[in-house]
């Protein structure tokens, strides 16, 4: 058939609504919810291929609702959507979490307010656990055992849990009346309130449960027993704490200034490895990675540093409505590499209900992912 001669039949205007009409807000809603916020690639802002570590990157698409891996080139090499009916009474917003697998190449994703599920590569829930007490963290253990925080907490609650496979509780820790009740100073703009607020906890080579309490501005270094062996503070509003092995506590402090990291060798011995001079807004990931450099994460910005603090690899994660708003950001700060931010200084500010759930930030274009994590395989393609 000869195409070139076929009559189109004429299409009705299209109405484009303005910036401030309802309707807009409305079809960005839709959208989301539908999907279309997934993107085939991601914009990488600079890059030093020689010296970033080997290996692609995961995150959480809050606004998308999937998880993603890209390469170093920002391209989706694999991505899995998270049914509506996973995330149920869930808030991707309020603190998700993503660890990978080495072993079996899964990943072990956190639903706040919904539970902890371990997700194949073939797109099943191989194991899960259901509970509203999680969000933030959660890390599979050599015992198989899966250790989670538990960051919206009330004063009762314990703030760190460990489970085995079968759903026994096996371990779990309360902070209250361990540690000076003087220290907690909790942050009154959240939209829900919570008492330890802990966004952390890393179990160590020696049975010990290193511990991020973010309202008491502090990080503990737990005995099995339950006593707090040790403590690195304060460190104002501290995420994303790793212990090295020559002792140095790193972690992100979030006050006064968001998303710098720090590393703290002794008492009285801090420096900062990184400025942020990008303005990530905050960091929520610190990860250590096998050549010595740091992956970080904040609001919508992806980043990779050498122990210098130097960039050597940043990818900007938008989800559509917040890409203008990111070139703005950039803008603004003269020139500097940087513009809007992974992870966010704020959470989704409620729970709201049916399609639209976490995509309240979304028409405004704030933050579509919380953390990010390695991936130590580039075999996908």
């Amino acid at each position: 058939m000869n195409r070139s001669c076929r009559r189109r039949p004429r299409r009705p205007a299209t109405l484009i609504p303005s910036a401030s009409s309802p309707l807009l807000g409305l079809m960005l809603l839709l959208a989301a919810a539908s999907g279309a916020w997934a993107q085939a690639s991601y914009r990488v802002v600079s890059a030093a291929a020689e010296r970033i570590a080997p290996g692609h990157v995961a995150f959480v698409d809050t606004l998308g609702r999937r998880i993603v891996e890209i390469d170093r080139a920002g391209k989706v090499v694999w991505s899995w959507p998270i049914d509506a009916s996973l995330i149920a009474s869930g808030d991707l917003r309020s603190g998700a979490d993503l660890e990978w697998i080495a072993a079996d190449d899964s990943f072990l994703l956190v639903i706040p307010f919904r539970g902890i599920f371990r997700v194949s590569r073939a797109g099943k829930v191989i194991w899960q656990h259901l509970t509203a007490k999680v969000s933030h963290d959660a890390d599979l253990l050599a015992n198989g055992n899966v250790l989670y925080v538990h960051g919206w907490d009330a004063p009762g609650d314990a703030q760190v849990y460990e489970v085995d496979p079968a759903h026994k509780l096996v371990w779990s820790w309360q902070i209250k009346d361990r540690v000076d009740e003087a220290w907690r100073v909790p942050v009154a703009s959240e939209p829900r309130p919570s008492y330890g607020h802990t966004n952390g906890a890393v179990r160590l080579p020696n049975g010990d449960t290193l511990v991020s309490v973010r309202n008491f501005n502090r990080v503990f270094r737990v005995a099995p027993s339950g006593e707090v062996k040790r403590v690195w503070g304060p460190i104002p509003r501290v995420h994303e704490p790793t212990l090295l092995a020559d002792g140095t506590l790193i972690a992100s402090p979030h006050a006064p200034r968001p998303g710098s990291v720090i590393a703290i060798a002794g008492p009285g011995d801090r420096r900062v490895i990184f400025d942020n001079a990008l303005g990530i807004d905050p960091i929520r990931t610190v990860e250590v990675l096998p050549n010595g450099n740091y992956l970080l994460t904040g609001g919508e910005e992806i980043v990779e540093i050498d122990a210098a603090g130097n960039v050597v690899w940043h990818v900007r994660i938008y989800a559509k409505a917040g890409a203008d708003r990111g070139e703005a950001a950039g803008s603004r700060r003269g020139g500097r590499e940087g513009g809007a931010s992974v992870g966010g200084s704020g959470y989704g500010g409620g729970r709201p209900s049916g399609a639209g759930r976490g995509m309240g930030r979304a028409a405004s274009g704030e933050r579509g992912v919380y953390k990010a994590v390695w991936v130590g395989r580039t075999d996908r393609r």
